[in-house]
């Protein structure tokens, strides 16, 4: 089974790295200048210890609880935030990275991703870490007690499109890189859960591919 990928820029989106000028300088409106914080990415180069989790029913629990959570009408918890830095990409676009403190709450966000041309939309980026999918990674064995599961994906229009999971949080600066690659369309999400009055959870077909397993 193959999904579509619905293009989300016409040119291709190169991560030129962050803006190191002053918040002030950084947005002529000043729109955001009171929410920039203190630090910037070259502070965060280093992340925690951190692996990537591929694994089919991960996978699938992490996409039937989003759209669980979309069913009870249940938002993204959102900590304390301020915008971390910006990024520009060479068709002129910007994407603000949001640092959210980690709430606690059973949907926590952790960053946002937030292209300048996708401001007043619901479109975004997040690294999410809900309690349900934790919980399930740690019954199968996939991540040591006492480390949290993390996961990255999209929110385009009507559908969440998951890209990755994680044990442990990896830093912003690592992150980039997957943001990068999902907004230049080189990467598959591994599930993509179209949201409506029926929901839909569309696999990758490697899901289903039993001579090359995910995992």
């Amino acid at each position: 089974m193959r999904f579509k990928i619905f293009p989300i820029l016409s040119a291709l989106v190169l991560l030129l790295g962050a803006c190191s000028e002053p918040a002030e300088e950084a947005n002529e409106n000043g729109e955001f200048d009171d929410l920039f914080c203190d630090q910037d990415l070259a502070s965060l180069d280093i992340g925690e210890d951190y692996y990537e989790i591929i694994e089919n029913p991960l996978i699938m629990a992490g996409a039937l609880v989003h759209a669980n959570r979309f069913e009870a009408g249940s938002e993204l918890d959102l900590g304390e935030g301020c915008v971390l830095a910006q990024a520009d990409f060479e068709d002129g676009d910007r994407l603000y990275v949001n640092d959210f403190t980690y709430s606690g709450g059973p949907f926590s966000s952790r960053y946002h991703f937030i292209l300048d041309s996708e401001m007043l939309t619901n479109n975004f980026i997040a690294l999410n870490s809900f309690d349900d999918i934790d919980a399930i990674a740690h019954e199968l064995g996939y991540v040591p007690e006492g480390v949290r599961v993390f996961h990255l994906e999209q929110f385009y229009d009507d559908e969440i499109r998951i890209y990755k999971f994680f044990a442990g949080e990896p830093s912003v600066n690592e992150l980039l890189k997957a943001v990068s690659d999902i907004l230049s369309l080189s990467i598959d999400p591994l599930a993509i859960v179209v949201l409506g009055e029926e929901f839909e959870i569309i696999l990758s077909e490697e899901f289903f591919n039993e001579e090359e397993p995910i995992s």
